[in-house]
């Protein structure tokens, strides 16, 4: 097998999952972010661990794909803002549904709604623990704080489905944080650098 690394090829014969697993993570440090694997020209976005453990016999060549930690908070922020926009769109109608009596599949989209914001919830924790950026970090990690104490105060009005109130937290408290949070997000994102995806 071949294993392409950074800027180094590593030709490994009849490898046990151990052996090449040790070599990936040798590669990968605080800076250095794993982004997929290139598996005989496919791409693997799935955990490289249990795809190899699966597919080791059948694997010639395999690829893994890096970036600097600072591109990928890049990229997640780009996919950020870009699902906070989405969610700028969709609140207002999904509100209107609250008010008249939500459905199964308003329910579910609500649920998706707060499934995404728990992404970001993920992407502040990793931003906050980076010590590079801090001070423009401040306001978007103060302004995705307040969104959270509301998400906070939310969680009884959904343990009793209270489908006013939820509405009415969608409408006039979320969806203004929604806005905020994006601009935060787009001031952070001024910075050198453009947005890299796999071919």
């Amino acid at each position: 097998m071949i294993v392409k690394l950074k800027d180094q090829k590593v030709k490994l014969d009849q490898p046990s999952v151990q052996d090449v697993l040790k070599l990936i993570r040798s590669q990968l440090d605080a800076d250095t972010f794993y982004s997929c694997l290139i598996a005989d020209g496919r791409y693997i976005y799935e955990d490289y661990a249990a795809y190899i453990t699966q597919h080791l016999p059948e694997i010639g060549e395999l690829e893994v794909v890096t970036q600097p930690l600072a591109q990928m908070l890049y990229n997640n922020l780009v996919s950020a803002r870009d699902y906070l926009e989405r969610a700028l769109a969709e609140l207002p109608p999904l509100s209107e549904h609250f008010y008249s009596g939500p459905a199964a599949a308003d329910w579910q989209a609500f649920a998706d709604f707060l499934q995404g914001l728990e992404w970001i919830g993920k992407l502040a924790r990793t931003i906050s623990a980076y010590p590079n950026d801090q001070e423009r970090a401040g306001h978007f990690l103060h302004t995705f704080s307040l969104l959270s104490d509301r998400l906070g105060e939310l969680a009884e009005t959904v343990a009793v489905q209270d489908a006013v109130a939820i509405a009415d937290c969608l409408q006039y408290e979320l969806l203004p944080q929604i806005a905020q949070l994006k601009d935060a997000i787009g001031t952070l994102m001024i910075r050198e650098g453009t947005r890299r995806d796999p071919a």
